[in-house]
């Protein structure tokens, strides 16, 4: 909702969450790519790929110009 009728508290379990699911997807890719021998550059780069995809994706749900 709108930074104003959102509470703080909300905000931090959220970021919170954000953060460490981010994490736990980025050991998971290295992992992977360890295993399968990928380039270290694609396994460094995807789980920013993918969350600067989701947050797009996010961002034109709510109609947000960028």
């Amino acid at each position: 909702g709108p930074p104003r009728i959102v509470s703080a508290g909300r905000r931090v379990v959220l970021a919170l969450g954000s953060g460490i699911g981010f994490y736990i997807v980025n050991q998971i890719v290295a992992n992977l790519g360890l295993i399968l021998k990928l380039s270290a550059a694609l396994t460094s780069l995807l789980p920013i790929a993918l969350a600067m995809g989701f947050a797009y994706f996010l961002l034109q749900r709510e109609k947000v110009t960028v």
